[in-house]
């Protein structure tokens, strides 16, 4: 990947007042591939194309790691799903929210984290960005889950792995 010092000076200092989602952290290996980390922002950040854009990808594979706090419309979009598909598991998650990430009242939501982030606009963002620079994830992975006491799903570092398409 290649970028300009001035383009990854903008994307790291830039505070425009666009309502999006996503700021570039930092470069850097996570086993065999090389990993960006892109932070959520619930706002001032950039669009996932607004990044991608100005990268230049070298490597067939490539780990992606999602880390912050998402947008309520991401939040709002995981809740639905789980609302959906478990709405008896989520209320019972709900009820036992706290700081604890291990209790067993989150393991059946936690199961199925990655179908609930595929749910999301966050997602398809994600999948119309990478499809646009020659992409496709091929895993998701991620650690730390967690239901607010509000009833809000903490994004987990979600790790989402990436290789060129074919």
């Amino acid at each position: 990947m290649k970028l300009s010092i001035l383009t990854l000076f903008m994307l790291f200092l830039s505070t425009s007042s666009q309502a999006t989602e996503f700021k570039l952290l930092d470069f850097h290996r996570y086993g065999p591939s090389p990993g960006m980390e892109i932070s959520l922002h619930p706002e001032n950040g950039y669009k996932l194309s607004e990044i991608f854009r100005v990268l230049k990808f070298s490597n067939d594979k490539l780990s992606i790691r999602l880390i912050g706090t998402s947008s309520k419309k991401t939040n709002f979009e995981l809740l639905q799903y789980y609302r959906d598909k478990q709405p008896k598991e989520l209320d019972l998650a709900i009820k036992a929210s706290g700081s604890v990430l291990h209790k067993p009242e989150l393991k059946p939501l936690k199961a199925n984290f990655s179908e609930a982030l595929k749910a999301t606009t966050l997602y398809s963002e994600l999948i119309n960005a990478l499809n646009s620079i020659g992409y496709k994830i091929i895993d998701i992975n991620f650690e730390k889950f967690h239901i607010n006491i509000d009833g809000s799903i903490s994004i987990p570092d979600t790790y989402i792995y990436i290789m060129r398409n074919a």
